[in-house]
């Protein structure tokens, strides 16, 4: 699965077509894309429950342009906020705004996105979920089951 094209999205359940439209119709992955936006969580493998956010995760190179790039164009939208922390000794900065009726988190971090954990625990969780045949679009399996012995 090639989770940085998302045209995935497109032919996947009704819920992931409803976050392709809402990624195009925002355009932030365009607003974004100097810091290799990629969506991670349960929304790409399709494990989305309600409480579910739309994680975007990117590798920034600069710091101050991407809380700038943040603050500018997201700064204005219902509930934003931004922080900066550490995480495993990495300089990070999350975002967090709702748009279109979707809570979203922007998470940067001066590494390479298929290098950061948010990305390898899904592609993880991907092949697990693909190895034990269960079916995509079945999030209440996944609730009831949120440990999957390997």
């Amino acid at each position: 699965m090639d989770f940085e094209n998302l045209n995935y999205l497109k032919t996947g359940s009704p819920q992931q077509q409803k976050v392709f439209d809402v990624l195009e119709s925002t355009q932030i992955m365009a607003v974004l894309q100097e810091f290799t936006p990629v969506l991670a969580g349960t929304f790409p493998i399709d494990i989305a429950t309600d409480n579910s956010d739309l994680d975007i995760i990117c590798f920034w190179k600069d710091k101050s342009n991407f809380i700038e790039t943040l603050e500018n164009h997201f700064g204005s939208i219902e509930n934003f906020s931004i922080r900066e922390l550490s995480i495993s000794n990495q300089e990070t900065v999350v975002a967090n705004f709702i748009l279109e009726n979707f809570e979203f988190e922007v998470f940067g971090q001066n590494v390479p996105v298929k290098q950061q954990f948010a990305f390898r625990h899904m592609v993880t969780e991907y092949e697990i979920l693909k190895q034990k045949g269960i079916p995509r679009s079945n999030p209440n399996f996944y609730a009831r089951n949120l440990f999957i012995s390997t």
